[in-house]
């Protein structure tokens, strides 16, 4: 099967948006909140249907895998980004944002239905970039303000 229509068919998944969402059930979000999770799903959506549909070609096939590799990064860089935010409200605060921890489960369920469509010994090399990327990050950081305690990653 090409690509494009694997990329199709989990994006067209009738369940896609409410297993996303589905993660907010029980968790005392506000309709509002649980309104903009699921908009959140649907941009996701969205974003890889117009993926699929703009590659849907074998000519376009490796321009799709590349595609889907910054897509794939991505949400590994927002992933962390919200693991970061979550980690630092759950210190300060004791408990952490419970919109965002949904957000963020949403988005590793994301994270994981891409991953299933691209090579494990890619994935393994991107994941090691993205952590040397962000544990560079905080060395320039620490070394900028001499803050041996800031760290970007949860992963560091």
């Amino acid at each position: 099967m090409m690509l494009s229509h694997s990329l199709r068919a989990l994006a067209d998944d009738p369940q896609f948006v409410s297993s996303l969402v589905g993660l907010a059930e029980g968790m005392g979000l506000s309709p509002d909140e649980h309104a903009g999770l699921a908009e959140y799903a649907k941009r996701k959506q969205w974003a890889l249907i117009g993926l699929a549909e703009a590659l849907d070609d074998a000519a376009s096939e490796e321009d799709l895998y590349r595609c889907l590799a910054s897509a794939w990064l991505e949400h590994r860089f927002e992933w962390q980004r919200y693991n970061m935010v979550l980690n630092y409200q759950a210190v300060r605060n004791g408990a952490a944002n419970t919109l965002m921890l949904v957000t963020a489960g949403a988005c590793s369920n994301l994270l994981d239905r891409i991953e299933g469509l691209l090579d494990s010994g890619d994935r393994d090399r991107w994941a090691s970039f993205a952590v040397e990327l962000i544990s560079g990050a905080n060395a320039d950081l620490s070394s900028r303000w001499g803050d041996e305690a800031i760290s970007l990653s949860p992963l560091s």
